[in-house]
């Protein structure tokens, strides 16, 4: 799989991506439980940015999971079924929901 890391150098000016916007709207929208993005830009090969979030449950999890599948379709989904924790892949941007 390619993952292309054009971001230039950690620690510059740049805006974040706007698939990274676009997932924290919709997990604001749902009320989501202290997110935190974390920028792994030049840090990691994975991926760009981590989005760590919770929910107040499992069936919250799950809401947030959906609505955020609906608004920006992910790459790879593991864990909805269950909601504990829901992992949705969107290449540059990894999201965790606990």
């Amino acid at each position: 799989m390619n993952r292309s890391r054009g971001h230039g150098a950690r620690g510059g000016q740049r805006r974040p991506p706007d698939e990274l916007r676009q997932i924290i709207a919709a997990l604001a929208d749902r009320k989501a439980v202290d997110p935190i993005v974390l920028d792994l830009r030049g840090l990691s090969e994975a991926t760009d940015y981590f989005v760590i979030a919770s929910g107040t449950s499992d069936a919250h999890v799950r809401g947030m999971a959906e609505h955020l599948m609906a608004e920006v379709d992910p790459h790879h989904v593991e864990g909805l079924a269950q909601g504990r924790w829901v992992l949705l892949d969107y290449v540059d941007v990894v999201v965790h929901l606990f």
